[in-house]
């Protein structure tokens, strides 16, 4: 968090797609392509990151929660 703000860190994230790949009353996973543009006082023009990931998500109390997040 120190770094963060030292550097005056920001990050803005677009999903370009996601997909669900596997799902139940009760699981669900989903793959997502993320691009992240990423500034800070260290760079001179935005850094992109373009992440690939697949969240998995559980069912609680009648809404989906974020369980885990694997980058690929």
């Amino acid at each position: 968090m120190q770094l963060i703000q030292q550097y005056q860190a920001t990050s803005q994230g677009s999903v370009l797609d996601a997909a669900v790949t596997e799902a139940d009353d009760q699981h669900a996973v989903v793959l997502a392509f993320v691009d992240q543009s990423i500034r800070n006082t260290n760079l001179k023009d935005p850094r992109i990151d373009r992440s690939r990931m697949r969240l998995s998500l559980v069912r609680a109390n009648g809404e989906w929660r974020l369980d885990e997040i694997t980058l690929l």
